[in-house]
């Protein structure tokens, strides 16, 4: 899966910047549509990386739901604060309490990943202005790919 979105990307990235050149001074619909469906592929693969891949991935809440992310770290925050409040020896209140502090913290790592990811690439494309900004996320997926396969490798040579 680490390979596919690593080719989805590289094609985004060489889509982008063949056709976006037309695009500066005539906006032309024929050549929107390829960047744009090559981003969306790029975006699928991540999606079904995160929900279906197994190994790494398999413990972490998809990154591409950032929205319901948000929402559960804030309900689970509000459930510890609450069971605060709760009578001494309430096991209810501790349990929930404590199954929102483990959601939280496979939540947060994910938050702050993806606020610190979208400040880094605001700053790389702020830099390059260009599509050639897609080269550094491609070479860490391509890196990550070459690791799971030696890992998946290993495994199933029985070395691991």
């Amino acid at each position: 899966m680490l390979t596919a979105e690593a080719i989805a990307l590289t094609i985004f990235l060489l889509v982008g910047v063949n056709l976006s050149p037309a695009l500066i001074f005539n906006i032309q619909e024929e050549y929107i549509l390829p960047i744009g469906i090559a981003g969306v592929i790029a975006m699928a693969i991540q999606n079904a990386l995160m929900k279906e891949a197994k190994g790494v991935f398999k413990s972490y809440i998809p990154t591409t739901v950032m929205t319901g992310n948000t929402t559960q770290l804030t309900i689970d925050l509000v459930q510890v604060v609450v069971s605060r409040f709760a009578p001494a020896g309430d096991e209810k209140a501790a349990l929930a309490a404590a199954e929102s502090v483990e959601r939280m913290g496979r939540i947060v790592p994910i938050i702050l990943g993806f606020g610190l990811g979208g400040l880094g690439a605001t700053y790389f494309v702020l830099i390059s202005e260009t599509w050639w900004s897609l080269v550094l996320p491609v070479i860490v997926i391509s890196f990550m790919a070459v690791i799971a396969f030696s890992e998946h490798f290993k495994i199933s040579s029985g070395e691991g």
